[in-house]
C-alpha cells in the first residue's frame, strides 16, 4: 500500500461552463507533502504523494463533469411529454466505481407534468444499473489483471491503483470476467459471420451447400455463457470430475462416484502435493503453521503423508513409502 501519511491537498474547482459543444472549468490544487528522508526511498514516497493527489483531482473532475452533463440533459428535456413541461424534484446520490476510486454524484430527478411520472433522465439516457455503475475502463483493468493473476490478487492490485482497497469485491471481479467473456463470444460470432459473408458465391459452389450449412451451424451453435453462482459451481464441479492425470497425451480421468477413490493405471504412481496453513496456538509464539501434505495413489492403495517441511514428503531415492523401488514421481 502506498504510504501517503502527512499529505495535505486543497482543491478549488470553479463552475463548469458550456462553450458551444465543449465544457470548460478551472481547477486549483494546493499540495503540501512532508519532505521525505534523503535516502533510497525518497522517489517512492514522492511518487505516492503525486499519485494520491492525482486521484483526488480525477475524482473531483469526474463528479463535476458528470453533474454538468446531467444538468444539460435535463435542460434538453425541459419540454416534457407532449410539450407539457417538467418539474424538478431535486437530486439523488449515485455511485460510480472508476479506475481512480469510488465517486458519488448527484443525479437530477424530474416529474412529467403530463402524466405525473417520476424520471431520472441520466439513468434513462445512459442505461445505468439501479444501484451503482462500474465504468468500462475499470472493467478493462480487471480483465487485463485477470489475464495472468487470480481474482484475489487482481482485486488487490486494482484497489491499490485506485487508492481504495475495498473498491471491488471478489464476486464483482468474477462477475466482470463472466460478462466480458460473453461480450468476447458475441464479438467472435460477429467476426465469424462477417468472414462467411465475404466468401464469394462461386467458392461456396465449389465447396457445396453442405459445407456452408456446416460452417454456419458451427458458428451459430456456440454455447451461451452462463453467469451466476449456480453456473460457476457447476463448472467447478465439472473441472473437479474431469481431471487430466498429467501424462503427455493422456485422456482426462473419467469421473467416479463420490464414495469411490480414483484408480491409477497399472505401472503409474500419482503424487498429489498440497500445502495447508493453520492458525498457530498462542503458546507457540507463532502466527501460523504450515503443513506439507501429499496423497500417493499406487497399486490400488492410497498413502497420505504430512510433514512440517517441504523436504519431508520426498522419500530418498524417489520411492514411495511401503513400496521400495516403485517410482515416486
Amino acid at each position: 500500500m502506498r504510504d501517503t501519511d502527512g499529505l495535505q491537498t486543497t482543491l478549488t474547482l470553479g463552475p463548469v461552463d458550456r462553450d458551444g459543444s465543449n465544457l470548460s472549468l478551472e481547477l486549483g490544487l494546493q499540495m503540501t507533502p512532508p519532505l521525505p528522508d534523503q535516502d533510497e526511498h525518497l522517489p517512492d514516497r514522492i511518487e505516492a504523494f503525486v499519485h494520491q493527489a492525482g486521484l483526488e483531482v480525477r475524482r473531483r473532475l469526474f463528479r463535476a463533469l458528470i453533474e454538468k452533463a446531467d444538468q444539460e440533459l435535463v435542460l434538453q428535456r425541459r419540454h416534457g411529454k407532449g410539450g407539457r413541461g417538467i418539474q424538478r424534484r431535486g437530486t439523488r446520490p449515485y455511485t460510480s466505481k472508476t479506475t481512480f476510486g469510488e465517486v458519488t454524484v448527484r443525479r437530477s430527478r424530474i416529474r412529467q407534468v403530463r402524466d405525473g411520472a417520476m424520471e431520472v433522465p441520466s439513468a434513462l439516457a445512459r442505461h445505468t444499473p439501479h444501484q451503482l455503475a462500474i465504468t468500462q475502463n475499470l472493467r478493462d483493468a480487471v480483465r487485463d489483471q485477470m489475464g495472468d493473476q487470480s481474482a484475489g490478487k487482481s482485486r488487490v492490485d486494482v484497489g491499490q491503483h485506485a487508492g481504495d482497497e475495498d473498491l471491488l469485491g471478489r464476486s464483482a471481479i468474477l462477475g466482470i470476467v463472466h460478462q466480458e467473456g460473453e461480450h468476447l463470444i458475441a464479438a467472435q460470432r460477429q467476426r465469424a459471420r462477417a468472414t462467411l459473408d465475404e466468401v464469394p458465391e462461386d467458392q461456396w459452389a465449389g465447396l457445396g451447400a453442405a459445407a456452408e450449412e456446416t460452417l454456419v451451424g458451427l458458428q451459430d451453435d456456440l454455447p451461451e455463457c452462463e453467469d451466476g453462482a449456480e453456473a460457476e459451481a457447476e463448472w467447478e464441479q465439472v473441472l473437479a470430475e474431469w481431471t487430466a492425470t498429467g501424462f503427455p497425451g493422456c485422456e482426462p480421468a473419467f469421473p467416479v462416484a463420490a464414495d469411490e477413490p480414483r484408480a491409477v493405471d497399472p505401472g503409474y504412481v500419482i503424487v498429489q502435493p498440497d500445502e495447508v496453513k493453520a492458525k498457530a496456538q498462542p503458546t507457540t509464539g507463532r502466527k501460523e503453521v504450515w503443513t506439507l501434505t501429499a496423497v500417493v495413489p499406487v497399486a490400488g492403495v492410497r498413502y497420505a503423508i504430512a510433514e512440517s517441511t517441504a523436504e519431508g514428503p520426498v522419500v530418498p531415492g524417489g520411492g514411495v513409502p511401503g513400496h521400495p523401488g516403485r517410482p515416486g514421481r
